[in-house]
């Protein structure tokens, strides 16, 4: 039998599956080393997503990126967070400059059509194609492991692409998991999310200009989300949603019964319709195998309270990039056995103890019983 029929000759040396922050930052870095790298994004950019408010720790690899001077000059600077708790005079004022290691003081603040068209055109830059309304259906697979992907074109025809590796950087379709049933709930962390953009919100007291405002209640917390321009991104994550026949009727209902976001919305004028997300966290059993690895929400998310979702997803990028790079410069194909640094430590300084640390922290001002103003894990970069 002829090898080569079995295992027809790779197209690409990766395939990225998701052109969102994980998949951009993954693409620019293995297109950068010299790697043959294609991105399939089923969507077309500019595109709406939430996750809107950024971490210190984002900031470096902006700059490894190229994109640092663009992001400072078009976005809102992020210096710190604003905690309270609704019904109590506690707050707690998080400063990153004071409480985090030293040059990771400043942070962003993003409306994500914006910075992922950023980063995906920087990815471009660095020499990965990118191909948009690219719908990736499913995993090519044989006895050996993932060898491409089946995708769905602009023009509704399914082409097989492969691969020496498919970088799943799906988001939370968590493509690869969730085809083989590896997801795992977080069931003390099972929440939905109402969320929608808004004018018209005065900053709060004791807040400064820039601030992430957290307001923590008996059955979830809200943001209120600053941006450059003068609005704000507001929403509420719960696990105890209200009935009504529409999310507006919902989100209102919610506003309504917590102080704090009544007052300050009162005068606020509805930028566009409420929108939702449920089953927030989620681990996945498995991220490796032979020809591919996942990285990002394709990995496993966990409830955005510290704002960790574009950070995880843009250093596991990052740290996908370098397990890579020396192997696809090897030749030959890619093995689970190489990728064993992605599947032992998430990204660099995010490895299992601190990702465990942030979820622990997380459940904790989940559980009312318990629950005190929350500060964030540390973080070694």
């Amino acid at each position: 039998m002829n090898p080569m029929a079995e295992h027809p000759v790779p197209e690409f040396d990766a395939v990225v599956v998701g052109g969102g922050p994980a998949g951009s930052t993954v693409a620019h870095l293995l297109a950068k080393a010299g790697a043959k790298v294609l991105v399939l994004e089923k969507e077309t950019f500019p595109r709406f997503r939430i996750g809107e408010s950024l971490l210190p720790f984002s900031t470096p690899i902006f700059e490894k990126l190229g994109v640092l001077d663009e992001i400072k000059a078009r976005f809102q600077h992020k210096l710190g967070a604003f905690f309270t708790e609704e019904g109590k005079e506690a707050n707690r004022k998080v400063v990153f400059a004071h409480g985090f290691k030293k040059g990771y003081g400043l942070a962003f603040h993003a409306k994500r059509a914006e910075l992922d068209e950023i980063l995906i055109r920087a990815a471009e830059r660095a020499g990965a194609e990118v191909r948009f309304g690219w719908k990736v259906a499913s995993l090519v697979k044989n006895g050996a492991g993932v060898e491409g992907v089946r995708a769905i074109g602009p023009d509704g025809v399914s082409h097989e692409i492969r691969a020496r590796v498919v970088v799943d950087a799906s988001g939370r379709v968590a493509l690869g998991a969730r085809a083989e049933e590896r997801v795992i709930p977080d069931e003390a962390l099972r929440r939905g999310a109402l969320f929608t953009h808004v004018a018209n919100a005065p900053i709060g007291e004791g807040e400064t200009e820039g601030d992430i405002r957290m307001v923590v209640f008996d059955h979830g917390w809200w943001w209120f989300i600053p941006f450059s321009d003068g609005t704000w991104s507001v929403g509420v994550v719960t696990d105890a949603m209200p009935p009504g026949t529409t999310l507006d009727e919902r989100f209102d209902l919610l506003v309504e019964s917590t102080a704090t976001v009544r007052e300050r919305l009162k005068d606020a004028t509805r930028l566009m319709p409420v929108q939702a997300e449920s089953d927030y966290s989620y681990g996945v059993r498995q991220i490796v195998d032979d020809g591919y690895v996942a990285i990002g929400d394709a990995a496993g998310f966990l409830d955005p309270i510290f704002s960790s979702g574009v950070f995880l997803a843009m250093a596991t990028g990052e740290k996908a990039a370098e397990v890579l790079a020396p192997v696809l410069a090897r030749g030959g194909r890619v093995r689970a056995l190489d990728l064993a640094p992605t599947r032992n430590s998430r990204a660099r300084g995010t490895g299992n103890s601190a990702s465990s640390s942030w979820a622990s922290t997380i459940r904790g001002s989940a559980t009312p019983s318990t629950r005190t103003l929350p500060s964030a894990p540390s973080i070694r970069r």
